[in-house]
């Protein structure tokens, strides 16, 4: 049995955002069963008590398809079977195209999105004391510096900052 995988937080730690959910994949129509397929399910129906193992199971059923020579009956049921295959196969192709421009279209079987409402602008929270402090720490350094690489003028604005007394992060905190 495959080890469980760790969660990544604690499961007492409170959260406010839903757990994510895996999407579920469409399924897959049944494959076409073969002729032995057929035979053996036929075949352990008439055993009077199966063996212990399936492997001996599969040993015995092989035995007797290797005996049997009126297989016909067997191969006609399976080429029913494997039209039938096709045919899934072919309808969900057909859906997994139709969903698939439909995605691509915006209109999931519902409305078309010419009449569905506008989505709601999204409301931008307000930057922090911190990150208007660094635009303008950003801006002078880089003046005075040009050959500074980003992450050395992010060093220098967080420890600028750090170097900051309340009263004058308080400039910035409006």
């Amino acid at each position: 049995m495959p080890a469980t995988k760790e969660r990544a937080t604690p499961p007492d730690a409170e959260s406010t955002a839903p757990p994510k959910r895996r999407t579920k994949k469409a399924a897959k129509p049944a494959r076409a069963r073969s002729a032995f397929a057929y035979f053996a399910s036929e075949y352990r129906g008439t055993l009077a008590e199966p063996p212990a193992s399936l492997g001996e199971l599969s040993r015995q059923c092989a035995a007797a398809w290797k005996e049997v020579e009126d297989k016909a009956r067997f191969e006609a049921l399976a080429a029913e079977d494997k039209t039938r295959a096709a045919e899934a196969r072919a309808a969900a192709k057909q859906a997994a195209k139709q969903a698939a421009k439909q995605a691509a279209e915006g209109t999931y079987g519902g409305a078309s999105s010419s009449d569905a409402p506008p989505p709601a602008p999204k409301v931008k929270r307000a930057p922090s004391a911190y990150v208007r402090f660094a635009g303008a720490e950003r801006v002078r350094l880089k003046a005075a510096e040009p050959e500074l690489s980003f992450g050395d003028l992010a060093r220098r604005c967080g420890a600028a900052w750090k170097a900051l007394t309340p009263e004058a992060r308080a400039e910035f905190a409006s």
